[in-house]
């Protein structure tokens, strides 16, 4: 059926164009005059799909989750060994980064999210960022024998999530500093690297507790 009579299809495109759209202008710059535009519909095309930016906003970040977070599921899932798992779920987010497979407007949406908060910021943690973070909590719950809601738990997802934000979205410049590109042949030693780095943290963690405890 041609695009111009298949509505799922419509919607489709609506909502990969308003990714880049949101990606490139952020939740306030992005307007739905300018999504329909690109997509190549009217604007009743979507609003007959969204109610209003807000909603497709949330489609949008339905879409992104959907499309990045079976891999790092599938990861995690392959093994019960949570040193394993965080050592899979690093090997599937540097592949994605260095051979491009999640598209461009993904990583921008995730950039302007978390460094242009607006009124959206609930939505955008709670769609996307918030069943990521669940997922790498558990892993690293079960690494240091804590509640996946401890403190201790937070504070080890969101140095795992800061090494992923620089190699993704600062390669400009780790490049620079590094005096060459990382290419997908890095994947393997970087994951290494960070894998070796979070594992003697946690070590280093159990060792404080136990000494807390006597």
């Amino acid at each position: 059926m041609p695009i111009e009579h298949n509505p799922e299809m419509h919607r489709a495109r609506i909502i990969e164009t308003a990714g880049e759209v949101f990606g490139e202008a952020g939740f306030r710059g992005a307007t739905i005059r300018e999504i329909a535009r690109r997509a190549g519909v009217g604007l009743g095309a979507v609003h007959y799909h969204f109610e209003d930016k807000a909603d497709l906003y949330r489609a949008v970040c339905d879409y992104a989750l959907a499309r990045s977070i079976g891999d790092y599921r599938k990861a995690v899932e392959s093994t019960s060994d949570p040193k394993l798992q965080l050592r899979r779920w690093l090997d599937v987010f540097l592949k994605n980064t260095f051979s491009g497979a999640q598209p461009d407007w993904q990583g921008r949406l995730v950039l302007r999210g978390m460094t242009e908060p607006g009124p959206e910021l609930p939505e955008f943690i709670e769609s996307l960022i918030r069943p990521h973070h669940r997922l790498l909590a558990g892993v690293m719950a079960e690494l240091l024998n804590m509640r996946p809601d401890s403190d201790a738990v937070l504070e080890f997802t969101l140095f795992i999530f800061g090494q992923c934000f620089v190699h993704h979205h600062l390669r400009g410049v780790v490049d620079a500093l590094r005096g060459r590109a990382y290419t997908e042949k890095d994947v393997a030693p970087l994951r290494d690297q960070i894998y070796q780095f979070i594992v003697a943290a946690a070590d280093a963690h159990a060792v404080r507790r136990r000494k807390k405890r006597k």
